[in-house]
């Protein structure tokens, strides 16, 4: 996904070099829906997560006459790292999503812009178990154990408002929110190999971020 994500990057910001409005870093939190997942952890002795993730990432946008826009923002989260109700298992939930933006300006003015957008993408959700006891080399050859990684995710719909403020002439300073829907919830994998009967969880959930960045 790295490659994916940094190929799209290169081509967007060589696209609209010359009409680039912002580029910011983000930092807010994310509400992915993991109701199903905690009710099935909890049934085998596990901690339930927090619902709510704090989520970190950069972005940027272009317009185009004022009032077209097309950007890029990637994003993750993560958990803190708990232990299961037995102390046998520690247990970590991240995500991660990147999406291409397009949108239109409803508000562009020297202090203020105001734009909505939907955003194209993909991400994923992943649940990892991890041994707290160390294994010894034996163990790890004669069987691999320790450490098992649960995925899911896919193609995203992430419609979301944009409100920025301009600082100084150069800085932005505001506030995108948005909801995203997944619609591959229920789709878990491991190492790759399709599982049946997982959580009808996955990404879908309410979002919203702290932008800072410079402008133009």
């Amino acid at each position: 996904m790295k490659k994916v994500v940094f190929g799209i990057v290169a081509v967007v910001a060589a696209v609209f070099a010359q009409e680039t409005n912002a580029t910011y870093v983000m930092l807010g939190l994310g509400q992915p829906q993991i109701d199903d997942l905690n009710d099935r952890l909890q049934s085998f002795n596990y901690s339930a997560f927090e619902k709510q993730l704090i989520s970190y990432g950069f972005g940027f946008y272009s317009t185009v006459g004022g009032k077209f826009l097309m950007g890029f923002e990637w994003s993750c989260a993560k958990s803190k790292e708990i232990t299961s109700k037995d102390g046998s298992v520690k247990e970590k939930l991240e995500n991660s999503a990147w999406f291409i933006n397009i949108g239109g300006m409803l508000i562009n003015a020297d202090v203020i812009r105001i734009f909505p957008y939907l955003g194209l993408g993909r991400g994923e959700l992943v649940l990892t178990l991890k041994e707290v006891s160390l294994p010894s080399f034996d163990d790890i050859i004669s069987g691999p154990a320790g450490v098992t990684k649960l995925e899911t995710g896919g193609f995203l719909l992430n419609p979301a408002l944009g409100v920025e403020f301009k600082i100084g002439g150069r800085y932005i300073l505001g506030i995108h929110g948005g909801f995203v829907f997944d619609p591959s919830t229920g789709d878990w994998e491991v190492e790759g190999t399709e599982i049946s009967g997982g959580p009808d969880d996955g990404l879908t959930g309410p979002w919203a971020n702290l932008v800072f960045g410079l402008g133009t």
